[in-house]
C-alpha cells in the first residue's frame, strides 16, 4: 500500500542563542523510510520583531518544503474511507 503524502506548513519558533533570540522554521521530511526534522535559520528577533513578520519572511521557503507532495483535488484521491468499497 502506497504511503499518503504529508502537506505541512512547518513550525515557527524563537530560539535563544548567544548572540541573541532568532526565529527558526522547523518542518519534517521523508528521508527514504525514515522522517527527518529539518530547520532553518530565518533572522534574528531584533529584525523580525513579529511573529508576523517572520512568517513573511519564511513564506518562500515554507512554500519549498512541500514541493514534492501533490495536493489531493477530489474526495476519491484523498481516500474518504466513505468512498472506499
Amino acid at each position: 500500500m502506497k504511503q499518503r503524502e504529508q502537506y505541512q506548513r512547518g513550525g515557527l519558533r524563537k530560539e535563544a542563542r548567544e548572540k541573541g533570540a532568532v526565529w527558526v522554521l522547523q518542518w519534517r521530511e521523508r528521508d527514504g523510510q525514515d522522517m527527518v526534522r529539518r530547520k532553518q535559520r530565518i533572522g534574528t528577533v531584533a529584525d523580525l520583531p513579529t511573529k508576523a513578520a517572520a512568517l513573511k519572511a519564511c513564506e518562500f521557503l515554507r512554500s519549498t518544503i512541500n514541493r514534492g507532495a501533490s495536493v489531493p483535488r477530489t474526495v476519491e484521491e484523498l481516500g474518504s474511507p466513505l468512498h472506499k468499497k
